[in-house]
């Protein structure tokens, strides 16, 4: 409630609140891949800034795309970046599935 006192984590919920989301957005992903990928990843854009976390995958041999899950931040969200993320292997794309 925001009429009550003082309590832990007041400001975080103030500042959701107020401006009406989160800077962050878990999301549902699709990456290309050609082996493992070790999670947390950073996932990052066409211009080199850092546009989220992939925080679990489910690859599955011999698949072209794998499904995972991550942290995506508000800017990115829009479908309008080329997202991926840098593996030993090179780089992988990150698809935001609708």
């Amino acid at each position: 409630s925001l009429t009550k006192g003082c309590f832990i984590g007041q400001e975080i919920v103030s500042r959701i609140f107020h401006r009406g989301h989160t800077n962050r957005q878990l999301v549902s992903l699709l990456v290309t891949c050609k082996s493992s990928i070790d999670v947390p990843i950073t996932i990052m854009d066409s211009d080199g800034k850092k546009a989220g976390l992939l925080t679990s995958i489910a690859c599955s041999e011999g698949a072209e795309y794998c499904p995972a899950l991550g942290f995506v931040t508000q800017e990115h969200l829009d479908g309008s970046f080329e997202l991926f993320v840098e593996t030993s292997e090179g780089r992988a794309s990150v698809i935001l599935r609708s």
